[in-house]
């Protein structure tokens, strides 16, 4: 995860995204999505960054084809919330 500061790590360990494959896993579109839910302003560096991450290779290997394919899926990705936490679930209930 050399690609991302200290700052994104942190955000993404509240996420419970630790590791290149949980980020993979759920999407790289879906995670920037939900960094920006957090309340985050990530540039679209941050989604290339991110691709490298879950794909394991160097933010180089992004090119511009694969940006084009990311920023189309990010355009029509669906709306994404960060589910609440177990005390506000409580409080709700």
């Amino acid at each position: 995860m050399n690609y991302l500061s200290a700052n994104l790590q942190n955000a993404l360990a509240q996420l419970g995204l630790t590791t290149p494959q949980a980020i993979a896993q759920m999407g790289v579109v879906k995670v920037f999505l939900l960094l920006k839910e957090m309340g985050l302003t990530p540039t679209q560096s941050v989604l290339w960054r991110l691709d490298a991450v879950a794909r394991g290779v160097s933010l180089a290997q992004v090119d511009t084809q694969r940006k084009a394919v990311l920023s189309g899926s990010l355009k029509t990705h669906p709306p994404v919330a960060i589910f609440p936490s177990a005390q506000k679930m409580q409080h709700f209930m």
